[in-house]
């Protein structure tokens, strides 16, 4: 009998940041199967993962980095090797991040659902620099001119049946570029000009997934019993982006990882700060801008 399968990959985090993911997706009932890839991850991080009944497969992470090709990138060759040799055991498949991801419901557990699904944020491709350059990138100057009106898509969330997750997965591995920042920009250009002829975009609040990206916090609802709702009051299986909203962040963790994972976010934007200050800083800024990617490059 033929199983579903959730597919995400997995480097240098420690259980206390993917723990919400495991605890939440079986807290749901899902039975199916769990595939993680990993690399560089401490023994007590893998036995505890263990523990949620994972599958998990190794993979050498160190020869993908010293090629300057990026985890967003490699993920997707990974995924289409496997499901090359064993999709036909699979019936539904969710490709996903790990990180920022928690469940309220069983992923696959929706009747709305197509052959292949993707899932969109808040805003158009044209309002974002970084999306506008990757699509334009991915399919030249004709696809932001077709497409740059639509909502961004996130390459983080894909969901659809065996056969159609193979021929996503086998355009992604096949027409990413090495060192650039082009995931999201090849996934919006596969959808948008109709790779798979039924495929479904789902907007936030109309579906089983809400990507929080950046949505104002107003316009997340709760039920009673506080699940996180549709518009039409049904409970959103799947949140995306979770920890980018401190009410849900502090929802889905204990109190001790709440409290580490707001002091991570706040060092990480300390980090963006002193960038930015040094791209701009004369003298410097020369030898950073070779050596970095700017990160006000894309604001």
């Amino acid at each position: 009998m033929k199983k579903d399968l959730v597919l995400t990959i997995l480097t240098r985090y420690t259980f206390r940041k993917i723990e919400p993911f495991f605890r939440t997706l079986r807290k749901t009932g899902y039975s199916g199967e769990i595939v993680v890839f990993y690399d560089i991850v401490d023994k007590k991080t893998l036995s505890s993962i263990k523990k949620w009944g994972v599958r998990l497969i190794k993979f050498n992470s160190i020869k993908y980095f010293n090629n300057n090709i990026k985890i967003v990138h490699y993920r997707f060759k990974l995924f289409y090797e496997l499901l090359k040799k064993e999709g036909e055991n699979y019936n539904k498949i969710f490709i996903c991040d790990i990180r920022d991801l928690v469940f309220q419901k069983d992923p696959f557990d929706y009747d709305g659902y197509s052959k292949i699904n993707y899932f969109c944020e808040n805003d158009p491709i044209n309002r974002s620099n970084i999306n506008s350059y990757i699509l334009k990138r991915a399919g030249g100057e004709d696809a932001l001119k077709k497409y740059g009106d639509n909502l961004v898509s996130c390459a983080g969330t894909t969901i659809g049946d065996s056969n159609e997750i193979l021929k996503y997965l086998k355009f992604m591995s096949e027409n990413l570029v090495s060192g650039n920042p082009i995931d999201q920009g090849q996934h919006n250009f596969f959808f948008y000009s109709g790779k798979i002829k039924e495929s479904k975009c789902f907007h936030n609040f109309f579906g089983p997934i809400l990507t929080i990206s950046n949505l104002n916090k107003s316009k997340i609802k709760f039920d009673s019993q506080g699940n996180v709702i549709n518009n039409d009051g049904s409970i959103i299986n799947i949140i995306h982006q979770y920890d980018r909203n401190n009410k849900l962040l502090w929802l889905f963790n204990s109190f001790n990882n709440y409290i580490l994972d707001v002091m991570d976010y706040e060092y990480i934007s300390l980090k963006r700060f002193v960038k930015k200050i040094l791209f701009n800083f004369p003298l410097i800024k020369i030898y950073f801008r070779k050596k970095y990617h700017n990160p006000s490059e894309f604001d």
